[in-house]
């Protein structure tokens, strides 16, 4: 098997051709320019690595990740290896006496690469996987919430899998890595647009490290020997991440595409892995199911923690995410259902998933994160706690046409809840052309209505099925609220009365 070099080389070129808008001292400008990155750089994120202190899972991921980002820098830095082993040795059994269950893949496999990458060294990694591909954040069930998929979390793993599997010549871990790329090849449209609240809490978001971290995946996948569907092309994923911020990206991501050039230049693999790779539209483990015909394109899951029930673009507006909100709507802790996967299809046979011709339809109910934070995270990745409340949902897609119906078990007047639409437009057009633009102080809070949401020379209709009480609230889009330009907030009152909206 031999990666085609012109895809590793796509995704270096796209840097060195932008470094003009990097800042001077950006350690990938310098690395770029073929110049000795300053030694304070490395030195920091060992010191970093040194002084933080792991209470939690969450420490244990930003551990791991901070020792290999520092061991693929260290090349490019003036430092003598020899100086500085006893320190990185110590660093490395830090590791392994702070850390956390081998469930919680994505730190043993960053600690597996940067041993590696270091000491010469491969220690073989543990492979737990959906039938699908995906992979749970944490998947031994030691944690309340971390039974779900995180995209950019999902990523990285499949990105080091692949890499350690190519370089040791590991068949198992570079087939998974191989399914686990194309799982997540479901994060985006077939036109290459993230779905951005997919999955994704909203303090998690980070379009410009997803886009570059999926556009390396496809270059490092871009090879004769496996028939892997990819959406798009190099060529589109350059253009897809030429509007994102380039200082936003990960440092992480362009280093290691560094060693997998170095990777495809001096290492063949001689095996073959012979699998086909597809990519499931439906994934019962997941609750998941995506949809496109047309200018339509649809994501929706059961699963996630804080996170909405779905995604879907339409003629260039997109929903970035809708769901459970409750009050206050500026504060992204309380919007979301809590649901996890166990693992396996038996974890949502409740939920009624459907694929017929030009249509689809996702029907279930699911838990609501609660109102009250919790003060007690230590052991859990969020202050989420599982709420109280159930909803009931109904998503039907009939070619473009999508109906959203939803009713609550119960409503708790004490905690007043809302159910809103986080839409990325250039306008919104109310009744008697009251226009309404983002960034502006101009809102509306008043009867439904019908609204039009207008991208361009685009335009689309959004109809609330019911007489109630509205909010359409001007966002400033950019990095915050899933790049939402506009929220749409619909009080709900009534339990066991239907809600529902037509797109």
């Amino acid at each position: 098997m031999k990666i085609r070099d012109k895809g590793i080389d796509d995704f270096l070129s796209f840097y060195k051709n932008r470094l003009n808008l990097i800042d001077d001292q950006n350690p990938i400008k310098v690395i770029f320019q073929k110049k000795k990155v300053d030694t304070s750089v490395p030195l920091s994120l060992m010191r970093e690595c040194e002084n933080l202190s792991i209470k939690k899972p969450q420490d244990f991921l930003v551990f791991c990740q901070k020792l290999l980002k520092f061991v693929l820098i260290f090349p490019f830095a003036c430092l003598q290896r020899d100086t500085y082993l006893p320190s990185i040795k110590n660093l490395f059994q830090k590791g392994i006496k702070e850390g956390y269950w081998s469930s919680f893949q994505l730190p043993k496999a960053s600690i597996a690469l940067s041993y590696y990458l270091m000491m010469g060294i491969y220690k073989t990694c543990e492979v737990v996987q959906l039938k699908g591909g995906g992979v749970l954040l944490e998947s031994g069930n030691h944690i309340s919430d971390g039974s779900v998929i995180r995209p950019i979390e999902s990523t990285y793993l499949a990105l080091i899998w692949l890499y350690l599997g190519w370089a040791n010549q590991d068949e198992r871990l570079l087939h998974a890595g191989l399914k686990l790329a194309q799982f997540c090849m479901n994060f985006c449209d077939k036109e290459g647009y993230v779905f951005q609240g997919l999955w994704t809490k909203e303090s998690e978001y980070h379009s410009s490290t997803l886009y570059a971290a999926l556009f390396l995946l496809c270059s490092a996948i871009s090879c004769s020997s496996f028939n892997i569907a990819t959406p798009v092309t190099q060529e589109v994923w350059a253009a897809r991440l030429a509007t994102e911020s380039i200082e936003q990206i990960d440092l992480f991501i362009p280093l290691l595409a560094m060693k997998f050039k170095k990777l495809v230049e001096k290492k063949p693999f001689h095996h073959v892995v012979s699998s086909d790779f597809l990519l499931h539209d439906m994934d019962r483990s997941l609750g998941f199911l995506c949809y496109d015909y047309q200018t339509l394109r649809l994501a929706c899951s059961a699963c996630g923690v804080n996170t909405g029930l779905g995604v879907f673009h339409k003629k260039g507006v997109d929903i970035v995410t809708f769901g459970p909100h409750f009050y206050p709507l500026f504060d992204s802790n309380y919007f979301g259902i809590y649901r996890t996967s166990n693992g396996s299809e038996g974890g949502f046979q409740d939920i009624m998933m459907q694929r017929e011709g030009k249509g689809c339809r996702l029907r279930g109910c699911s838990p609501l994160v609660s109102p009250l934070l919790s003060d007690l995270s230590e052991q859990n990745f969020s202050r989420m706690r599982l709420g109280m409340q159930w909803m009931f949902f109904d998503i039907c897609v009939k070619q473009e046409s999508i109906d959203i119906e939803i009713k609550l078990n119960k409503c708790m007047h004490e905690y007043p809840l809302a159910f809103v639409f986080f839409v990325a437009a250039d306008r919104v057009v109310m009744k008697e052309e009251k226009v309404l633009l983002p960034r502006s102080l101009k809102r509306y809070q008043g009867k439904t209505t019908m609204l039009t949401f207008e991208k361009g020379e685009e335009k689309n209709i959004f109809f609330p099925n019911f007489e109630g009480n509205m909010e359409v609230i001007p966002l400033e889009g950019k990095h915050h609220f899933w790049s939402a330009s506009f929220l749409i907030a619909f009080p709900l009152t009534k339990a066991l009365e239907a809600y529902s909206w037509s797109f």
